[in-house]
């Protein structure tokens, strides 16, 4: 549920020119633990937009990389109906 957690833990980074937006916890998310991001928008343009999340662990000797999930995609089109 919405407004139930603390503010301030993360810091975003949007980056127009690679088109990544890039989220910091801080401190890190700890194994288990569940985080929800809430990111205020505006009604994007019409078009098709994709995007995947990939995770990166605080510690250098993990991974570099873990992505959750497939790429996902959410088609825009613009209504020409007038009411």
């Amino acid at each position: 549920m919405r407004k139930r957690g603390e503010k301030g833990l993360a810091n975003i980074q949007f980056n127009d020119e690679s088109g990544i937006t890039e989220i910091v916890f801080n401190p890190s998310v700890k194994p288990g633990q569940i985080v929800s991001v809430v990111i205020p928008s505006i009604n994007p343009k019409q078009g098709v937009y994709e995007w995947s999340a990939s995770f990166y662990p605080e510690s250098p000797s993990l991974p570099p990389s873990q992505t959750l999930g497939p790429v996902l995609r959410l088609d825009i089109y613009r209504s020409n109906i007038r009411f």
